[in-house]
């Protein structure tokens, strides 16, 4: 449910809360939106569709998937750090052992991790990708868009395409695999893609 000072509840038949949203600003009309990005938001009804005019959004809190639009990474005005975070299992939503976080200390590069145990590092961003990224995955480049921004407000990777007709999603699985999987349309035919950034060995 929403209430009236545009927090999002989960509840029970006895209204118990479960879980609750936090608000980054005052609501005074809120409204919780699906939008065709995928982001589900709370915002003011009376102002437009922008993301500082969001109270709320879910594209802030990844779990275990990233999509186009989607940061993965810091703002460093509110101190909110986006990492994508494995299910327990396939059926199982709650967080598991591994995580795809972007580490700030010297040059910015994304880390994998298996609870305490750094797998994998990608190395600086080189400007097109980051620096140890496996080959496969600059084979689609012609498809997708790779963004890196390092200012004073926010580091962050974040992934793009470039025909809108193209679906992609990353997804770090409950095995330790982080993967990328892609529907991607020539004219009237649709070729699916499964690419593997990282495997534990």
């Amino acid at each position: 449910m929403l209430t009236s000072n545009g927090s999002l509840l989960i509840t029970d038949g006895s209204s118990k809360v479960f879980w609750s949203s936090p608000s980054a600003m005052a609501v005074g009309k809120p409204v919780a939106q699906l939008l065709d990005t995928g982001n589900f938001v709370v915002r003011d009804s009376h102002k437009i569709t922008d993301s500082n005019s969001f109270a709320w959004q879910s594209f802030d809190y990844p779990t275990n998937t990233l999509i186009p639009g989607m940061k993965l990474g810091w703002n460093l005005t509110s101190g909110l750090n986006r990492n994508l975070t494995a299910w327990s299992s396939s059926t199982d939503p709650s967080p598991g052992n591994y995580t795809l976080a972007l580490d700030l200390r010297g040059d910015p590069q994304l880390l994998f991790w298996n609870g305490h145990i750094l797998q994998w590092r990608s190395g600086p961003w080189t400007g097109l990708d980051f620096s140890s990224q496996l080959p496969v995955t600059l084979t689609y480049t012609d498809a997708f868009a790779f963004h890196f921004v390092n200012n004073k407000e926010e580091v962050y990777y974040s992934t793009g395409v470039v025909n809108k007709s193209t679906i992609t999603r990353l997804v770090v699985n409950p095995r330790g695999v982080t993967e990328r999987k892609d529907l991607i349309r020539f004219g009237k035919m649709e070729v699916e893609y499964g690419v593997y950034l990282y495997e534990i060995e």
